[in-house]
């Protein structure tokens, strides 16, 4: 999987060499916003999308659609919360995150072969519209 650092945050939020401020932790199931706001706030904070791979107790279980901001050393920072992080003992959720990319191909392929087909893209998803037509 990816072999970028992850960020871990502090009681507070995120300290990122070179950002003065701290980085806050954001609000759980809203990552795309959350994202987007902190790469705004941030300027030093690249915004990302990609696949959350989820493994439990060392192996590959679910994966989502997520975003997430990438630090000025290339460090994941993921301001989203996640709100389960063990199952157990020995059950441990441990995140791994996969850029939309073409250097990353592989690794998406790779999990899709395990727990099979990803999720798409938001914007190539379409929304169906209920028909106004009656009858």
């Amino acid at each position: 999987m990816t072999c970028q650092a992850i960020a871990q945050p502090g009681s507070d939020g995120f300290t990122i060499p070179g950002i003065a401020e701290t980085i806050p932790l954001m609000l759980p199931k809203h990552c795309y916003a959350n994202a987007a706001i902190i790469a705004t706030y941030y300027p030093e904070l690249t915004y990302q999308e990609g696949i959350l791979a989820k493994c439990i107790g060392g192996r590959l279980a679910t994966s989502v659609r997520h975003a997430w901001n990438i630090g000025p050393a290339g460090e994941i920072i993921d301001t989203t919360p996640s709100e389960i992080t063990t199952f157990g003992p020995g059950q441990e959720i441990t995140n791994h995150y996969i850029p939309d990319d073409a250097a990353h191909d592989a690794e998406r392929q790779g999990v899709a072969a395990q727990i099979g087909p990803l999720p798409r893209p938001l914007t190539s998803r379409r929304r169906s519209r209920p028909s106004l037509r009656s009858g």
